[in-house]
């Protein structure tokens, strides 16, 4: 009876040993075709359930008849956008708003699949959920008196909110930056527009950087 129970238990030690021994056949995994977001998003004539690879969020995707979704998506995500210095590129207009200075070429982070920069101060959302959603500005050369600004964010063309909002009065010319915060609920395929206001009487000031960020709570 002892020298079959040591059979036995031999036994299962080489076969654990030759389980760990074995290693994936590179050959034989799955490879999807892959692609940039853009290319994807253009892909004409899929059908549903056809997946592929999102080589710029870094996220495989499965087209349900009408869009693509991302593929075990993490409950949470987020993306930065960072420019710094750019002269003349803030426009000023009494009570206007202005697009932030940034876009795809200026992001800093984008994890979790859930974010695409469309456009100049534009990123699309792919998930229902809630969000903080911030923005910073700062410019070297913010003219004397008092002056209004404003950070703002637009959901599919609709304010929802000011991050930051006031007046600055300064003696002289100087260097002034502001910065802001807010959480919403978002359903998937929404946009976030951020926007600035400065009424700085139509003159172009230098920005010494431009932020936005969203991150999924």
């Amino acid at each position: 009876m002892k020298q079959t129970s040591l059979y036995i238990t031999a036994c299962f030690l080489l076969a654990v040993a030759f389980a760990k021994a074995q290693t994936l056949n590179p050959q034989l995994l799955l490879k999807l075709n892959d692609g940039t977001t853009a290319e994807i998003n253009n892909t004409t004539g899929a059908e549903a359930g056809v997946m592929a690879y999102d080589s710029d969020q870094k996220v495989a995707k499965i087209y349900d008849g009408t869009t693509w979704q991302a593929m075990s998506t993490p409950s949470r995500g987020s993306i930065i956008l960072n420019r710094n210095g750019g002269s003349g590129i803030l426009t000023t207009a009494n009570n206007t708003y202005f697009d932030m200075p940034i876009n795809a070429s200026h992001i800093q982070a984008n994890e979790g699949g859930l974010f695409t920069v469309i456009g100049t101060g534009e990123i699309e959302v792919a998930q229902d959920g809630l969000y903080a959603i911030s923005a910073s500005l700062s410019t070297s050369n913010m003219p004397a008196g008092n002056t209004k600004y404003i950070l703002a964010a637009r959901r599919n063309g609709s304010l929802i909110g000011y991050l930051s909002r006031g007046s600055v009065s300064l003696p002289n010319r100087d260097y002034w930056g502001t910065s802001g915060t807010l959480s919403y609920t978002l359903n998937a395929g929404d946009v976030i527009n951020f926007q600035y206001v400065i009424n700085a009487g139509g003159s172009n000031l230098n920005a010494v950087f431009s932020n936005a960020s969203i991150t999924k709570l």
